[in-house]
């Protein structure tokens, strides 16, 4: 209430709809403050007390109001701006949403994502640490780590092979480039070095961890799992693509699938890490719940990875030529399709063809590449064969047959005990 004389106290209507006889006891002139909250002021009683008031709302306090904190920006609109407008129930209408960032409720183990308008601290949940639900991933990452160095020492032990008798001989010499073996040491090495700091960080510092936070542009604040993840998935994209598209993981090995765990997990990681990354994964989850789009994309993903494998063998070999041309014409379709169905100017007749002439070709590549060379042995090329061949197949049945077929269905119950058929299941003859 705001004083007044004789001890009495009005408790209403304060500036700017003050009484006449409260507002004859001010001796100040209000002055405003930028330390309060918004629409409140400062004025002093007769008594030279200092008062807070709102003059919006009419309400008034002796404790002096704190302005709202102020909120770090995010990376991303997304889920900040659902619900503009709508005032209390934006929190709700956030939550609410497919794909927004904003935490749902009982969600208090999700990671914080730098860039996030709203997620909860990491580690939130009991027992989790600082690390929180990144732990899992940053062990898997020093496995896999501590496996492309060991084989990459192992490799760059031995001498360099001098003829290519001995090279596929399989004798106590590497085929492989030197520096490129030494480069795969390092890329093991390095990973392992740092994810073995930030362990220890975290046994030893937690609150360097957990809480230490780091300015970045645009006004925005980093953790220090946010600056790990960006530098694992960059380390490890770059050197998966060394190490397993040029030298000397080529082929499959355990440094070969050590690499792509690596690189798959960093890109998790990143996805918990960074509000963007997640937002793109949410926008594939959606657009893959469609069967067509879903082998549309794992089509575009072959040829991107068959176009990248075939660069070592362009000038060597026509069948390396065949795969680089295979690779671009079967994308090139691809994208035409997807830009046909996305506007509805595909026809049915215009459909079948494009997915049979797809077809086509991912059956002629890899009988070519797969067959005879350069991907005979399992690596890059000879997965992204094959891989294009059943998604176009699948695409071209479903086109043809105006039918899906649902592969993860199909396989769990192909092996699925409830699911088969058992002789007391099969109707007797009638013999």
């Amino acid at each position: 209430c705001l004083p007044l004389e004789h001890g009495r106290c009005s408790a209403r209507s304060p500036h700017p709809r003050l009484s006449i006889v409260a507002a004859l006891y001010l001796v100040e002139e209000m002055s405003d403050d930028e330390d309060l909250a918004p629409n409140w002021r400062a004025a002093k009683a007769a008594d030279g007390k200092e008062y807070y008031f709102n003059e919006v709302t009419g309400e008034t306090s002796w404790t002096k109001p704190a302005p709202p904190p102020q909120r770090v920006e995010p990376l991303v609109s997304d889920g900040a701006d659902v619900g503009a407008g709508n005032g209390v129930g934006n929190d709700v209408a956030a939550r609410d949403m497919p794909g927004s960032l904003a935490p749902r409720a009982g969600a208090a183990d999700s990671p914080d994502r730098f860039g996030s308008p709203s997620s909860a601290p990491s580690g939130s949940s009991p027992g989790s640490g600082p690390l929180g639900p990144f732990m899992p991933k940053l062990v898997i990452l020093l496995a896999a780590s501590f496996v492309v160095m060991l084989q990459a020492a192992i490799e760059d032990g031995k001498e360099q092979c001098i003829t290519s008798q001995e090279a596929t001989s399989g004798g106590n010499c590497t085929p492989h480039n030197k520096s490129l073996v030494s480069y795969a040491v390092a890329v093991g090495a390095v990973s392992l070095l740092v994810l073995l700091g930030v362990l220890a960080c975290a046994r030893l510092r937690p609150e360097l961890v957990g809480e230490k936070k780091f300015a970045m542009p645009r006004g925005k604040e980093a953790k220090p799992i946010h600056l790990l993840s960006g530098f694992l998935l960059l380390w490890w994209a770059i050197g998966c693509g060394i190490l397993t598209f040029h030298e000397p993981f080529k082929n499959t090995s355990n440094a070969y699938f050590a690499c792509w765990v690596a690189l798959l997990v960093s890109m998790l990681l990143g996805v918990d890490s960074y509000a963007a990354m997640h937002v793109a994964w949410k926008q594939y989850e959606d657009a893959a719940a469609d069967l067509t789009t879903y082998f549309l994309l794992i089509m575009l993903l072959a040829s991107f990875v068959l176009f990248l494998a075939s660069l070592d063998y362009v000038s060597d070999s026509s069948q390396g030529a065949w795969g680089f041309s295979c690779a671009l014409i079967t994308a090139l379709l691809t994208a035409v399709y997807m830009a046909g169905r996305s506007r509805n100017k595909l026809t049915v007749p215009v459909s079948k063809v494009l997915t049979g002439l797809i077809f086509a070709l991912w059956v002629f590549g890899a009988g070519v590449l797969t067959f005879d060379e350069p991907f005979s042995t399992t690596g890059n090329g000879f997965f992204s064969c094959w891989v294009g061949v059943v998604a176009s197949a699948s695409l071209a049945y479903q086109c043809y047959f105006n039918t899906q077929i649902a592969w993860a269905q199909h396989l769990r119950n192909s092996f699925s005990s409830s699911r088969r058929h058992m002789v007391s299941d099969i109707e007797p003859s009638s013999v």
